[in-house]
């Protein structure tokens, strides 16, 4: 009996052990000794940040936030949470709360001076893209098929993915030249120039009114805006010579004033002629310049004169 009692007292030794044994490594809560409860991951997709997270605390999870930018889903809406939705986890666990920060901030790279390619590319490399409908627009500075200006500005920052338009030269812009031969200096200065030419001024010797435009290069023509046009412009110091001849003499100094000659009267000069026709006496029968010629306004006047005498 003595051995029998000595194998009881063994064998309840060890009956306890296991037991304590079984409470403190085969339960998940050592505490409580009781096994934690696994609860559900509720989704929470699309929902406002704060009742995303009071709907996973009030389901009895620990929530962080982790803000993602995100291309669809609009600013403080969830994007989902990890572990995912619908996962079973132990109640109390960390749940990480995925809040969409919006679209990605980029920064818009200088596109002037680009080709329509070139500005493409490098906005696709910054994650933006090209607007397809490009503006066109003449330039005198910018050559043609080079971009002119951009609707969003170098070096600002927008989200991945915006639209950003450009206006493309088309070179300078071909305009008519106005007629202004005929007109004053100031005049025709003044038209091409607001029909948006430069002006070079060319005085030149002629027999038309002081300050007469006598002629435009490319008048009347289709030019690039910015193109110099210049003008001949009279001097007014020129005369056409009239007949004198067959005329008395006491006429020549009244028909030269007329024809716009300014010479004075000691600018005219006398050659007599020996005829044998008492008739024929003073009346001029030569000059110096011939009719039609142009001459300046006060340039010296001969004549040849009929006078009584032997030839």
């Amino acid at each position: 009996w003595v051995v029998a009692l000595w194998i009881i007292a063994i064998l309840a030794l060890v009956g306890g052990g296991t037991a304590v044994a079984w409470n403190w490594f085969g339960n998940s809560d050592n505490d409580t000794g009781q096994t934690s409860e696994q609860v559900q991951i509720p989704d929470v997709s699309g929902q406002p940040r704060d009742e995303a997270m009071s709907t996973l605390e009030d389901a009895g999870f620990d929530v962080t936030v982790e803000d993602r930018a995100d291309a669809e889903i609009p600013r403080d809406e969830t994007i989902g949470t990890e572990p995912g939705a619908d996962s079973f986890v132990p109640s109390g666990s960390q749940v990480t709360l995925l809040v969409s920060s919006g679209q990605e901030i980029t920064d818009v790279p200088d596109l002037t001076g680009m080709t329509t390619q070139e500005a493409q590319q490098a906005l696709q490399d910054a994650g933006l893209r090209l607007r397809s409908n490009v503006s066109e627009q003449a330039s005198e500075s910018v050559d043609e098929g080079q971009v002119i200006e951009q609707t969003h500005p170098s070096g600002s920052q927008v989200s991945k993915g915006t639209e950003v338009g450009i206006t493309v030269s088309t070179g300078p812009e071909d305009i008519r030249v106005p007629r202004v031969t005929g007109q004053s200096r100031d005049d025709a200065v003044q038209n091409l120039e607001d029909a948006g030419f430069e002006v070079d001024v060319s005085m030149v010797d002629s027999s038309e009114d002081e300050n007469r435009v006598l002629s435009a290069s490319n008048e009347g023509t289709t030019q690039p805006r910015g193109t110099t046009i210049t003008i001949e412009v009279s001097r007014g110091n020129q005369f056409t010579m009239p007949q004198l001849v067959g005329k008395d003499y006491d006429e020549v100094y009244s028909t030269l004033q007329q024809a716009g000659w300014r010479g004075g009267p000691d600018r005219v000069s006398r050659t007599n002629v020996n005829q044998l026709d008492p008739l024929a006496v003073d009346r001029v029968v030569g000059q110096s310049a011939r009719e039609g010629e142009t001459i300046d306004r006060n340039a010296p006047i001969t004549v040849r004169v009929n006078v009584l005498g032997i030839p």
